[in-house]
């Protein structure tokens, strides 16, 4: 899999049959505190952070890993195209961004046909060229340097017409479409040609044209050179592309510019959330667990893409002042998310996954969870709340399946929050009914459902509302007993009062599961050893549900705790918050919202 990585020469396929792939292997290692500054200071809270730990580690990434991303450059956009595009379901914009010295950056957009308000949009660099992630034929080829790859359409380091859509597989445009968010994307070489030729080409050669940063490696390197180039487009799409909610774009990136992902989003706060997608060495991965690709071997490969100083660690990670922990920390309290592959060994999963579990605690600081579990999941399966992960099945790459989990992290934490509206308002049941059996009463912001033991109806407090595909949020707290959160429902009038589908919530770890009342009872049941690192029986927790189509889905605290694909049940039908009956029966809620997905979704 290495080649899919690094250049094929002898020099590193020696270094490659020299690697740690086994964890046997990892050496012992301690890992710096991100919450202990260099004076010993250690960190108490999120104004700590922010004051005086954040600009310390990003000063330390930029001295000794990457170099310093200046903030700024200027530039004029012409625009080359805008028209309605893929049979009508986008509107496809192209924009040339002139910058000094014949630096242009052509931005490719494709924003959804059907919405007419800002929307949120993923913006990512590529590496072929903007033709190659669509076989659109209306999209300009690249002009800036590519590597040679004559079965992909690359000839004299030049792109052809046999190059369009060859990478569509790394990118499902029109479901990204259909899900209601935009997608920006250029070509890396516009910024930066990836080889080493001492930084006398693309954005290096405006030298003192940029915040006075000057052209030598030691200030900044080409993984600095794509992130300067990512934030110079944010800027572009914040001042100058009012369909574009410049409130809510996400960085995402694969392999180097996976790295290139964190670090811009690092850099720059302006990212509403970052992905990183098999970043590996530099990236995501730990620096001192030395698996898979290392240091020393990224720097024999590929020594222009860090600083100068990066040299200094080669076989020293443990004297490096940080890690990568300390990276996607510095995206606190934005969300991260960073996925791993079985079969990408050279980039380490594990040391991935380690990196956003050790971040925990600078999101604990925001009253934020992170990655959730302690212990890395099985492949395929999704964790994490503000620190998301998954380790998909398979090679170096990505997927349609990757993109859904990032389509379903951005809907939780980004979204289009004008679609999410309120279900309840502290004080009022405008909006609800109730079918006997127990009492529901606000205290202040929470809405409090209580039943006596002698109770043997189900107390059911229900919207007025039917809902179709829809994801609905809220916080809640079992005290007593077991209660659930209903939804898909139809009314009918005997003791459980409705049937459909429910969302478990009890005191024991059946919470996050699913249940069909009236129907074939417990479709899912959550793994009990999972939901011991999940869920807190008496503590309050989050619940999230999503519902479209004939897929369900439900996480606790971030995880998801149960799901079905393509179910052949209901469909359509109303919410409810249950009391079962004959218990004695306490529960609690607040901050119930919904946002309904609509036939695009």
């Amino acid at each position: 899999m290495a080649n899919l990585l690094v250049s094929a020469t002898c020099l590193f396929m020696v270094c490659h049959q020299q690697t740690i792939q086994d964890e046997a292997d990892v050496p012992e290692y301690d890992l710096p505190d991100p919450l202990v500054c260099s004076d010993g200071e250690v960190v108490a809270d999120a104004d700590g952070w922010v004051a005086k730990r954040r600009p310390e580690l990003l000063e330390l990434f930029r001295s000794e890993v990457y170099g310093i991303t200046p903030f700024s450059g200027s530039c004029r956009p012409e625009t080359l195209d805008l028209q309605d595009a893929l049979s009508g379901k986008a509107v496809r914009k192209q924009v040339r961004l002139a910058f000094a010295r014949g630096v242009e950056i052509d931005l490719l957009l494709y924003l959804p046909g059907d919405v007419t308000g800002p929307v949120p949009v993923f913006l990512a660099a590529n590496f072929l060229g903007n033709q190659s992630i669509h076989p659109d034929t209306g999209i300009e080829l690249t002009r800036s340097w590519c590597r040679n790859d004559p079965d992909k359409g690359f000839t004299d380091n030049r792109a052809t017409e046999a190059s369009r859509g060859v990478r569509a597989g790394r990118w499902p445009v029109e479901r990204i479409l259909d899900r209601g968010y935009g997608l920006a994307t250029f070509h890396y070489s516009d910024v930066d040609p990836d080889f080493d030729d001492g930084f006398r080409n693309g954005v290096h050669a405006l030298g003192h044209d940029i915040d006075g940063v000057d052209a030598d490696r030691g200030s900044w390197g080409s993984i600095s050179a794509w992130a300067w180039g990512l934030s110079r487009v944010l800027d572009h799409l914040i001042e100058n592309e009012p369909a574009v909610d410049g409130e809510r774009v996400m960085v995402m990136g694969h392999s180097r510019l996976g790295k290139t992902a964190l670090w811009a989003g690092a850099n720059d706060e302006r990212f509403a959330l970052a992905i990183s997608n098999n970043s590996g060495c530099g990236g995501a991965a730990l620096f001192r667990r030395r698996f898979g690709e290392t240091i020393t071997r990224i720097n024999k490969a590929f020594p222009h893409w860090f600083c100068e100083r990066f040299d200094r660690y080669d076989d020293r990670e443990q004297d490096l002042p940080i890690d990568q922990h300390m990276l996607v920390a510095l995206m606190a309290p934005r969300p991260v998310y960073i996925a791993s592959a079985t079969k990408d060994l050279w980039a380490d999963p594990r040391g991935e996954f380690l990196s956003g579990f050790h971040a925990n605690e600078v999101y604990e600081l925001f009253g934020k969870r992170g990655t959730i579990v302690d212990e890395m999941p099985e492949p395929d399966h999704p964790v994490g709340d503000f620190i998301g992960y998954h380790l998909r099945t398979g090679r170096h790459d990505v997927t349609p399946d990757d993109w859904e989990h990032y389509l379903d992290f951005a809907d939780r934490h980004v979204g289009t929050s004008a679609d999410w509206r309120p279900l309840t308002q502290p004080g009022s049941f405008n909006g609800w009914h109730v079918i006997d059996g127990g009492e529901w009463n606000w205290s202040g912001d929470v809405l409090v459902g209580t039943s006596p033991r002698t109770e043997r109806r189900h107390g059911l407090l229900v919207t007025d509302e039917v809902f179709d595909d829809f994801m609905v949020r809220c916080r809640f707290r079992a005290v007593r007993g077991d209660s659930g959160f209903y939804f898909r429902v139809a009314e009918t009038g005997d003791m459980t009062g409705v049937s459909g589908f429910q969302a478990e919530i009890d005191t024991t770890l059946e919470t996050g599961g699913l249940y069909e009342t009236r129907g074939r009872g417990w479709v899912v049941k959550p793994d009990p050893t999972m939901m011991e690192d999940v869920y807190e029986p008496g503590e309050w927790a989050r619940l999230e549900l999503t519902a479209r189509g004939g897929d369900i889905e439900v996480r606790i605290n971030g995880v998801v705790t149960s799901s079905l694909k393509e179910d052949q049940g209901r469909t359509s039908g109303h919410i409810a918050l249950q009391l079962h009956g004959s218990q004695d029966l306490h529960v609690e809620f607040r901050d119930i919202e919904i946002r309904e997905l609509g036939g695009k979704d």
